[in-house]
């Protein structure tokens, strides 16, 4: 995806991120950086800002908090035993995820950036792009200019996530046919064997699509998207014939806060020695290396 810079007031000139990003960095070192935001029930929060000046990228970690989320569950896989764990007050189920922000400009005159944001469910563009916005104003970032009329003003930051290189999927499905979808749901309970020999691993249903949905298939997707969560499925997977080509298809879990991203962004798949937290503390170095060694070998195509 790209990240865009862009004053506020519009009108104002083009604000690079290399001239603020080590403002934004002491305000995460110093502060934490936090956005509190849907009635003080969820946050965003700054954990860890690393600047790579040698490869020119900056690494971030971001946390995200909601109170409304339900309590999580254990259950013990042989007895069945239940264990919830409480919430205390204050606190809100967390996750984490790690952008990586190339420096470098797509052009020297456009402050656009490639952006490298782990997919995390929870943590979309549309709550990053606010909470960047909002703590680019708490680190009080802005720069002076001069308008038309020779008034000195100030500008500051904004930001927005755009899809870049996978466009053409969306795309494809407007101008195409959404064809069927398929959900998926693991480990169930069987009712095929009472003697404990077998174990059904998988449980699939596929739906047909009868109409030609055009503009209206990315709706639909996350319609059906939303109730096969509810009812425990967690992989989707869509089959689309575009105009002009062969029947082709887009795979993604049914837990994604809005499947047009994955329509419309290109995905990368990175492996790691050892399994991701929900929730990290700090940038894990395993994973910066990975965005990192994507961000450059992407940097020159």
């Amino acid at each position: 995806m790209e990240l865009v810079v862009a004053p506020i007031p519009e009108d104002a000139p083009n604000i690079f991120l290399p001239d603020f990003i080590g403002d934004l960095k002491k305000f995460a070192d110093d502060s934490g950086a936090v956005h509190i935001f849907d009635k003080n029930t969820k946050a965003l929060r700054l954990r860890e800002c690393k600047i790579d000046e040698k490869q020119k990228l900056v690494h971030l970690l971001v946390n995200y908090a909601d109170t409304n989320l339900t309590d999580p569950a254990f259950e013990n896989l042989e007895t069945g035993d239940l264990r919830i764990e409480p919430k205390l007050r204050g606190e809100g189920i967390a996750v984490s995820t790690h952008l990586t922000i190339d420096l470098v400009p797509k052009s020297p005159k456009e402050p656009i950036y490639a952006a490298y944001l782990e997919d995390v469910p929870g943590i979309g563009r549309t709550k990053l792009v606010p909470f960047l916005t909002s703590i680019a104003k708490q680190a009080g970032i802005n720069f002076p200019w001069t308008d038309p009329n020779k008034k000195e003003r100030k500008s500051r930051p904004s930001f927005t996530l755009v899809g870049a290189q996978s466009q053409k999927l969306k795309d494809d499905l407007k101008a195409g046919r959404l064809s069927w979808i398929e959900l998926s749901k693991h480990h169930v309970d069987s009712r095929f064997d009472e003697e404990g020999i077998l174990e059904e691993d998988r449980r699939t249903i596929v739906l047909k699509v009868k109409k030609n949905m055009k503009d209206k298939a990315v709706d639909l997707i996350n319609r059906v998207r939303k109730k096969a969560r509810d009812e425990g499925y967690t992989d989707m997977k869509v089959a689309y014939s575009p105009e002009e080509g062969r029947q082709t298809s887009a795979k993604f879990g049914t837990a994604r806060e809005d499947v047009g991203d994955v329509l419309t962004i290109k995905v990368s798949e990175i492996l790691l020695g050892q399994p991701r937290l929900q929730c990290e503390t700090d940038l894990r170095d395993d994973v910066v290396t990975k965005l990192a060694e994507l961000a450059v070998s992407n940097r020159n195509q």
